[in-house]
């Protein structure tokens, strides 16, 4: 089996805070050496950043980045002040002030950190059971008032980008299926740029390539309705959160721990729904100080002892493995040496310079060809009513600066129509349910390898 992704992506961790200079310089040389580009830090109002800065630069000089958590002084407050205004306006100026002090090393900021899991949020819903709907959030006294904050915040991101000319984004983040969240804070007023997900899966999980648990096609699928690149920012196995979780190499909950991680892992390279830039597992180092399960997620159990999850994740990540590590690996059948091979990073060797020779003709720079195709799917309107088992006629429009190669139409991530020229039409017949929910995607190729996709929901009476 080859590995292959619909899309760059890079590999990281989650840091939490910046620690001494020689902690710091020990966490980017790891960084490097396995191939993490990026990690995940919480940035705290009032705090002393100074370690943080220090761990973002030593990062950066290793050839990574950071993104940062946004924690402004609301995270810190369950009260749920109803001064909406006062709650923003405080959120914009202390977000404005952390994001302008760190802009030149740090570019995405997330709202908060999972904030549908908040003990006030969670009190006024209920986590896993609302989907698509928005409905449950409205007229929550603590969801106005987080909403309020959050909104704050990413205005502050907003402004700084306009008036710096800086590619700053704002995060919001997700925690399981409650899609509905994410629209929610759009209808709200909350600018966001990227979608932050979190998802923890067990060997048992099914394949989230098409588990309609998490919604029609599956949470990729899903993901891709909101047009925005995605950043999973925190990634491990379920068996984590298990009371009978060993953390201990070779006992049975821990080893399956690593099948989970390699068959998510796996599911994530080979999806094409929508485009994740980033995965960060949870997190680079064992917390001992902490109570189950919060003390054991790490990759490693402390900076010179690896668990056999480095190995794995470095292997994915196309980093550097000694023969004994590699082994790890293929010993357990997570991968075999081609596998990992197929994902090694290649280092670039420098080339000598050479003496410059006076040019004779100039030469034209080829221009890689990035920009997507632009696609429309022209009937039927997205949230149109169908009686069951129907079966309806999808038209959609592709097209690119170079050309169209391939279009690929699918239900509910199942592939119906494939055209390679024009007009783009299929026919589907949708399912004999009542209150059916259908995702209809469609992907627009060109030669270059850019893929332009749009979604639309339909739904059975």
């Amino acid at each position: 089996m080859l590995w292959t992704q619909a899309s760059a992506l890079d590999f990281g961790v989650n840091i939490h805070r910046g620690g001494s200079a020689d902690l710091n310089s020990q966490r980017a040389t790891i960084m490097n050496q396995r191939n993490f580009k990026t990690a995940r830090m919480d940035l705290v109002w009032n705090e002393d950043q100074t370690q943080m800065r220090d761990q973002a630069i030593k990062i950066r000089a290793n050839g990574g980045r950071v993104e940062a958590v946004l924690w402004t002084s609301a995270g810190n407050d369950h009260s749920c002040p109803q001064d909406l205004a006062a709650v923003e306006s405080r959120a914009y100026s202390e977000a404005y002030a952390m994001v302008n002090a760190h802009k030149d090393l740090i570019q995405d900021f997330e709202l908060f950190n999972e904030v549908q899991l908040r003990s006030e949020i969670l009190a006024e819903t209920i986590w896993n059971s609302i989907g698509l709907k928005t409905s449950p959030y409205e007229s929550k006294p603590c969801i106005a008032t987080m909403t309020a904050a959050m909104r704050g915040q990413s205005r502050a991101i907003r402004d700084l980008r306009n008036s710096s000319g800086l590619p700053l984004r704002a995060i919001l983040g997700q925690v399981g299926r409650d899609w509905g969240f994410l629209t929610f804070m759009q209808q709200k007023g909350v600018i966001f740029d990227v979608i932050g997900w979190h998802v923890y899966q067990s060997v048992y999980s099914p394949s989230m390539l098409n588990d309609a648990w998490w919604g029609p096609g599956g949470p990729y699928a899903t993901l891709a309705t909101f047009g925005k690149p995605v950043h999973i920012n925190e990634f491990n196995c379920g068996e984590i959160y298990e009371a009978g979780y060993e953390n201990e190499v070779g006992q049975p909950v821990t080893e399956n721990c690593l099948k989970a991680l390699k068959n998510h892992m796996t599911d994530l390279l080979n999806q094409k729904f929508v485009n994740v830039e980033s995965v960060h597992v949870y997190e680079l180092l064992d917390a001992p100080e902490k109570a189950a399960p919060e003390n054991r997620f790490g990759l490693m159990f402390n900076l010179t002892r690896n668990k056999p999850h480095m190995y794995l994740y470095t292997a994915f990540a196309g980093g550097s493995l000694t023969t004994q590590e590699r082994y790890e690996v293929t010993s357990r059948r997570l991968m075999t040496d081609t596998e990992i091979d197929v994902r090694k990073v290649i280092p670039v060797v420098p080339v000598p310079p050479v003496p410059p020779v006076p040019p004779v003709v100039p030469v034209v720079p080829v221009v890689p060809d990035t920009q997507a195709p632009f696609v429309t799917i022209t009937n039927p309107a997205s949230g149109s009513v169908f009686a069951r088992r129907s079966t309806i006629n999808v038209t959609a429009t592709a097209t690119d600066n170079v050309g169209v190669r391939e279009v690929r139409i699918s239900l509910n991530g199942a592939l119906v129509c494939v055209s390679t020229s024009p007009p783009y039409q299929c026919q589907m017949r949708l399912a004999n349910s009542k209150n059916w929910t259908g995702l209809i995607y469609m992907q627009a190729f060109d030669a270059a390898g850019n893929i332009g996709s749009r979604s639309i929901m339909t739904f059975t009476n």
